[in-house]
């Protein structure tokens, strides 16, 4: 019902947009009830997401291999927002550590970006074949590239505190400009292990006397993981955080 009510929501509101006043940097929101009920109300676009929902509706490509490649898509939409294509360009360097199948890799080869896909395991499909992509049969946590890249990318399967200080040493240490990445969390106590990344990060950095943005955000995509990103704090991200969960 609802999606058929949104259609015709869409229809009014352009055809009476010059009868609206709209605030500058609000968003509204509309909650159906039922089919003759609703809930209006604003936010500031800053915070709310653009998205019906709160989910970007993504579709799976047929070329990729892997469906972790919508994790991957949502968190450039989500965390990159309207800069994604001033941040993502095509002949920019990128590593991906833990990358087989090769889901990552290929949202980045996609945009035109040259991929070092790092895993032992093998990759599949097309993106194994695509020129931008080199694979390197190599263990994600000790592989390092001989010189800097623009974006690392990381969907290790490993403990969260071994990821997090991972990608915290490899953009510290001027071997990535930006990262994107997935810690896999404990069955319990997941707000506290997010805690104890951002933490362990933020040490990192400081020891290193680098100042850098922090986002974590569990995504529509995750499920049992959230998902940080890590780049200059320049205002091209948008301001996203986690929040501790009602007791």
């Amino acid at each position: 019902m609802a999606h058929r009510l949104d259609a015709r929501l869409k229809a009014a509101l352009r055809e009476k947009a010059w009868l609206i006043e709209r605030p500058r940097g609000t968003r509204l929101h509309v909650i159906w009830v039922d089919g003759a009920t609703a809930y209006v109300g604003v936010s500031d676009s800053a915070w709310g997401s653009p998205w019906p929902a709160g989910i970007p509706r993504l579709k799976l490509p047929r070329d990729a291999p892997s469906r972790s490649t919508l994790k991957l898509g949502e968190a450039i939409a989500v965390f990159l927002g309207p800069h994604e294509t001033e941040l993502l360009r095509a002949g920019m360097r990128a590593v991906d550590l833990g990358a087989a199948p090769g889901g990552w890799t290929w949202q980045l080869a996609h945009r035109g970006l040259r991929v070092d896909a790092v895993d032992n395991g093998p990759l599949k499909g097309n993106v194994a074949l695509d020129p931008r992509v080199r694979h390197i049969r190599a263990d994600g946590f000790t592989f390092r590239p001989r010189t800097s890249v623009d974006w690392l990318v990381c969907d290790i399967v490993e403990q969260p505190i071994r990821v997090a200080r991972l990608v915290a040493d490899w953009v510290a240490g001027g071997l990535a400009a930006r990262a994107i990445f997935n810690l896999k969390l404990p069955m319990k106590k997941r707000y506290e292990e997010v805690s104890r990344c951002r933490r362990a990060i933020e040490e990192i950095l400081d020891r290193a006397r680098t100042h850098l943005g922090l986002r974590f955000k569990q995504l529509y995509h995750d499920r049992e993981e959230v998902t940080g990103y890590l780049a200059p704090d320049d205002g091209t991200s948008r301001r996203i955080g986690i929040r501790r969960p009602p007791r």
